[in-house]
């Protein structure tokens, strides 16, 4: 059987021509934007409809927007393309929600708009996707549901709260192609919206609902449904009792990253966008048992990576050496790094060259300022224990308070790593430098600094965490802002 990769992903978009949300203005250090409309395409009580109003609610709880609005417009998403386009001059700070199939309904003419007249704003969910049955079906597995669909392919209807060649269409056909089964043979039942959609399955009209994980467990929970197979690579923490599609032998998954290192996942990323990987030495050999890519850029998903790692992800221009030939200040290609941050190392682990600042050389405006935030002593993470079917906490550090981060950790090392790393980030946020100096061009970024000559009380090594390089009308000036280092805070 075939392996079939694909992604479920919640769009925020607007009319190319109706970016401006009116004049911001600032709070806080945020800018806020009075309303925001938000233009769903379907009905209420669908993926869409949450996805919106759980998007509005987050903006305005935020400060980001003082208020928004929701107006649900039925007919398969492409009503409400066409309405967003055609009246774009009238409506300045309305947003759509949608999906991947916009693009697909789009360049297959299923409706005559064109999804490049929208402006992305936002992704703002990955999920899964899963098949359920109510919870008195005789269905249990998804060997039950082919079964059923060879003994009778017209009394086995798929549902779901999208149009067809929508995503829950495009699940359904996939996952019965990659079993081997016709998939333009598949009856879909297209509904509004996910709550007609379940409606339908409770009352018997289909036999099987596709949809959303997160939808799909919150009605297990409920007891309204049984979850027959989720199109994760393996069983997914939140939800451990749902088995998955290629456990059932149905090859089916998303795009996703199982059994591999951060060395093997950054080299095979950086080799794709023809860059080189560099990697810091005490992360090449960190492995995932299964690491979903959910609906991110690849710069997106490994900086959530070395976001829990502790580390800096970005691409650096790599200089030609003296030797080479070619004229100084030239570059030969570009570098995706993942390395430690306040290290002070490079991602060979040769230490980065150490600048001396003295108290004489800075200008106005620069300031050492200790944070008011809590500072965590200790860090607790959850991880799965596969053998006893349970969830188990470990701690790193000493002390009170303790951080706990919420969400399971597939194993007790994965969990261990990311309590660590959370403590050396929570260690550097006591202290916070910020100098300007007369230009330097050797100043780089997670190189070393000492400070001569500031108060006693102040730390006198630190780790550059940024510099920019400014010419003005007034010169040359360099400004940088500085963190403890992880020698200082380990």
């Amino acid at each position: 059987m075939s392996t079939l990769k694909f992604t479920r992903r919640a769009l925020v978009a607007a009319a190319a021509v109706t970016l401006s949300l009116g004049t911001p203005v600032f709070a806080g250090g945020h800018q806020v934007v009075d309303s925001i409309h938000f233009l769903i395409p379907g009905g209420a009580g669908g993926g869409w409809d949450g996805t919106a109003r759980g998007t509005g609610e987050a903006l305005t709880k935020s400060g980001l927007v003082g208020s928004a609005s929701y107006e649900n417009m039925s007919g398969g998403g492409g009503k409400a393309i066409g309405y967003l386009i055609e009246n774009a001059d009238s409506q300045h700070g309305t947003m759509m929600v949608n999906s991947t199939p916009i693009v697909i309904r789009s360049l297959t003419g299923v409706f005559p708009h064109n999804f490049r007249d929208l402006t992305l704003v936002s992704g703002t969910i990955g999920d899964y996707a899963a098949l359920v049955v109510g919870k008195d079906s005789p269905l249990n597995s998804m060997a039950d549901l082919i079964a059923a669909y060879d003994a009778n392919p017209g009394d086995t209807a798929i549902g779901g709260g999208s149009v067809p060649g929508g995503m829950d269409h495009l699940v359904a056909a996939m996952v019965m192609e990659a079993a081997g089964k016709d998939a333009l043979g598949v009856k879909y039942v297209a509904y509004d919206a996910g709550g007609k959609a379940m409606a339908a399955l409770l009352s018997g009209e289909i036999k099987a609902l596709s949809t959303g994980f997160s939808e799909a467990v919150a009605l297990a929970q409920a007891g309204e449904v049984k979850i027959l197979g989720v199109t994760s690579d393996a069983r997914v923490d939140a939800f451990a009792d749902a088995p998955t599609i290629k456990e059932q032998g149905i090859d089916t998954n998303f795009v996703n990253w199982d059994d591999k290192t951060i060395g093997e996942i950054v080299t095979t990323i950086a080799s794709e966008h023809g860059l080189e990987a560099k990697v810091a030495e005490r992360y090449k050999g960190i492995k995932f048992e299964y690491l979903a890519q959910k609906a991110e850029s690849d710069i997106n998903f490994l900086s959530r990576i070395g976001k829990e790692h502790d580390a800096i992800v970005a691409i650096k221009e790599m200089p030609a050496p003296s030797t080479s030939g070619e004229a100084i200040g030239q570059t030969i290609g570009q570098s995706l790094l993942f390395i430690g941050k306040g290290e002070g190392k490079s991602s060979s682990g040769r230490i980065l060259p150490q600048t001396w600042i003295f108290k004489n050389q800075l200008l106005p405006g620069s300031r050492v300022s200790k944070s008011k935030a809590t500072i965590y002593r200790s860090v607790k993470a959850i991880w799965h224990n596969k053998d006893k079917g349970e969830k188990e906490a470990i701690t790193v550090g000493e002390g009170s308070p303790v951080y706990e981060i919420t969400h399971p950790h597939q194993s007790e090392d994965a969990a261990k790593n990311a309590a660590k790393a959370k403590l050396d980030e929570q260690a550097r946020l006591g202290y916070s430098m910020s100098l300007n100096l007369l230009g330097d061009p050797i100043l780089r970024a997670e190189g070393q600094l000492t400070a001569i000559g500031l108060r006693p009380s102040i730390p006198p090594t630190w780790s550059i965490k940024s510099v920019a390089h400014r010419l003005t009308s007034g010169g040359y000036t360099t400004h940088i802002e500085c963190e403890l280092p992880k020698s200082e805070t380990s």
